[in-house]
């Protein structure tokens, strides 16, 4: 299951850094150019101390030129992509340069920095890109791996695959710590359930798993350590026994070990580099009454960026691909709260609060410096923990016969036409631009801009791999067994005694 999860979600992620310009991901240049100060040893930028300066570096002259790649076609999307610049004649001589990133925790630049000292240009920065998209897929899977291990009944797996949105997909082909901040934060939760999971044979490996993660999502963005303490109160609730803390594997102290280190060097850094100095935005004089009405008013507006407004938040997706994922997230959280019961209802209610109410919390201080910054994109590794946790709490559905086998045909073939036409729909917007007097026979009649590899071939394999791993998906859960003794499969979401399971085909139980 890891193999297969793991090459499910590299391929995806790798399509969507080619299917992008560069520079065309959210704050990609100064992502980029702080990626290849770091490997040169530059961790901090100079910085003036005055809010919202961008911190100054030295690197590479190409490096350098890719603040101006994408200024032609960035925020107009009916622009295509044809119009940038190439660094193509840029050198590697070293130049000054800036970045609002250039305070930020070292450890995801130190990592995809190094494709630009094994080659340059356009090579590199793909580079940096694709070590994301492995990053970020490597674990996704290892989440999957042991939801794989977990739950015997495979719909937990099939949730949280479906919880990895077009938005997750586009951000981890893209240079930006952002996605591995996705990824890390949903498989510390999984694992932080599994290690708490009494009999769970595996719960050293997960301890190990969690604590790396753990560590890992701690040093990534400022907001990081508040996602981890989210995750682990949120799998304290959902395992939540009397006797947790006494049966709980010794192995447990092992994660929590190397999470407290992350944590310390997470939160030591941000004393020390002040990384939220370089934000830049137009103070505002709203009152907090007045910013927690405005960041409420706009929560659904940052709901789209849960399932995706790619570019620079300048390309919307089809509105088809707005109504799968929304109906499939507003039947998967009634679902959850209508099955689960007491603390696992409550967890679940609270992860859907701090959904809501964090954004605000957060403007709150911030608006009278900088003002109204908050992305959706933002909170998107606490998204993707609720559809997981939802996945759980259907784990007692058996969707292997009739009805229910049905209906997870009928919705998996819905996210797969959802996605690849949302991925055709942002490859037109940038080979010809998305304007009333183009049409999609402008797609092949007159592309202003490529992809490498062409746009047909890039289209048809994303649309091969996600058909591919509905089909997958469908005869994953079809061959599932129960794997426990009766019952034992719903004693993690059902509060007391185990109940029936409920055939979703005949209403049949057993």
């Amino acid at each position: 299951m890891f193999v297969v999860a793991w090459v499910y979600f590299l391929a995806l992620s790798s399509l969507w850094a080619l299917a992008s310009p560069i520079m065309s991901a959210p704050d990609e240049p100064a992502h980029a150019v702080k990626a290849a100060a770091v490997v040169r040893g530059q961790w901090l930028g100079q910085s003036s101390g005055v809010q919202g300066e961008w911190l100054k570096v030295e690197v590479p002259e190409y490096i350098a030129g890719l603040h101006a790649v994408p200024t032609c076609y960035a925020h107009k999307p009916d622009q295509s992509a044809g119009c940038a610049p190439s660094i193509r004649n840029l050198g590697t001589s070293p130049t000054e340069s800036s970045t609002s990133a250039g305070n930020y925790n070292p450890l995801y630049y130190s990592v995809v920095g190094v494709s630009t000292l094994i080659t340059s240009g356009q090579k590199a920065i793909y580079g940096m890109r694709l070590i994301t998209a492995l990053w970020c897929s490597l674990f996704f899977a290892l989440a999957l791996a042991f939801a794989h291990m977990l739950w015997p009944r495979r719909l937990p797996l099939i949730v949280m695959g479906a919880g990895v949105t077009p938005m997750c997909l586009f951000l981890a082909g893209s240079i930006n710590p952002n996605p591995v901040e996705i990824a890390t934060t949903l498989c510390a939760f999984v694992c932080a359930y599994a290690m708490l999971e009494c009999g769970f044979a595996h719960a050293r490996l997960a301890s190990l798993v969690f604590g790396v993660s753990a560590f890992i999502l701690a040093n990534l963005r400022g907001l990081s350590v508040a996602w981890l303490a989210v995750v682990l109160v949120g799998a304290v609730m959902l395992q939540w026994r009397p006797d947790l803390l006494a049966k709980a594997p010794r192995t447990v102290w092992i994660g929590l070990t190397l999470a407290a280190i992350g944590v310390g060097l997470g939160v030591a850094w941000q004393f020390v580099s002040n990384s939220f100095e370089s934000l830049g935005g137009s103070a505002v004089k709203d009152t907090p009454a007045q910013v927690v009405s405005v960041m409420l008013e706009r929560s659904f507006d940052y709901a789209k960026e849960y399932v995706g407004v790619m570019g620079w938040l300048d390309t919307a997706l089809p509105n088809v691909t707005y109504a799968v994922w929304d109906g499939a997230a507003a039947v998967l959280l009634v679902g959850c709260v209508a099955i689960w019961r007491g603390r696992r209802r409550l967890a679940v209610l609270l992860l859907m609060a701090v959904i809501l109410v964090l954004p605000a919390v957060v403007q709150v201080p911030a608006a009278p410096q900088v003002g109204y910054i908050w992305q959706g994109r933002y909170i998107l590794p606490l998204v993707v923990v609720l559809f997981a946790a939802g996945g759980i709490a259907l784990e007692a559905v058996d969707v292997r016969h009739g009805v229910g086998r049905n209906v997870l045909k009928l919705a998996l073939g819905s996210l797969v036409v959802a996605n690849a036409y949302g991925f055709l729909w942002v490859l037109r917007r940038y080979v010809t631009g998305l304007r009333p007097d183009l049409f999609w026979e402008n797609l092949f009649a007159s592309p202003l801009w490529q992809p490498p590899g062409g746009w047909p071939i890039i289209a048809g394999l994303y649309a091969l791999v996600t058909l591919a791993a509905a089909l997958v998906s469908i005869k994953y859960v079809s061959s599932s067994t129960e794997g426990r003794k009766p019952g034992r499969a719903i004693e993690p979401v059902l509060d007391g005694a185990a109940r029936p399971v409920v055939h979703a085909d005949a209403g049949e139980t057993r």
